[in-house]
């Protein structure tokens, strides 16, 4: 967990504009999924749950709806599959975090790959074989070295509110394996 302290903290005059009152703190909490997996693992399970148990409040008072949106590259045979069972897994480790008692309705929803289409990413399988799929597949292989990590992902939505999103890692933390 990163933690950032308010810039510039003063107190209010009576002139200072209601802009001006408000400091700024931000969390950032990283926890990765491995490629074409939809469990999270040691380290990374552990930073979705710290992170869930940051926002407590958000699960157990209040009523709502907590969604978990999974996603995928376009590159997998089963993109709508892995991304449920990403949004699946993730709506899991929050019941099982607070034990079911949760104060929020709960569900998954997987979006495949549709996110990355909607972005250009190119599914191999659209590429064309021989001479006329030559720029096609330099710009697959840029976009899989790059791009493509960031729709590896679920996103956790409490009450409209994004609240933690999870992505696979391309290195994985040290001790953490293959």
């Amino acid at each position: 967990m990163i933690e950032t302290e308010p810039t510039d903290v003063r107190p209010p005059t009576p002139d200072t504009p209601p802009k001006d009152t408000m400091g700024r703190a931000q969390r950032s909490f990283g926890a990765y999924y491995r490629k074409n997996s939809a469990t999270l693992e040691g380290r990374n399970l552990s930073a979705f749950e710290e992170a869930l148990a940051v926002e407590r409040a958000l699960f157990v008072s209040g009523g709502g709806h907590a969604r978990a949106a999974g996603h995928a590259s376009p590159e997998g045979p089963d993109n709508a599959g892995l991304s449920q069972r990403r949004a699946d897994n993730a709506i899991e480790v929050v019941r099982n975090a607070f034990r079911g008692q949760l104060a929020v309705s709960a569900s998954g929803i997987g979006y495949g790959d549709r996110a990355a289409i909607q972005d250009g990413l190119i599914r191999p399988e659209n590429i064309p074989a021989g001479p006329a799929g030559a720029a096609q597949r330099v710009e697959y292989a840029k976009q899989e070295r790059g791009i493509f990590l960031q729709f590896r992902k679920v996103m956790l939505w409490v009450s409209g509110i994004l609240l933690i999103e999870i992505r696979l890692s391309k290195v994985l933390p040290k001790g953490e394996g293959s």
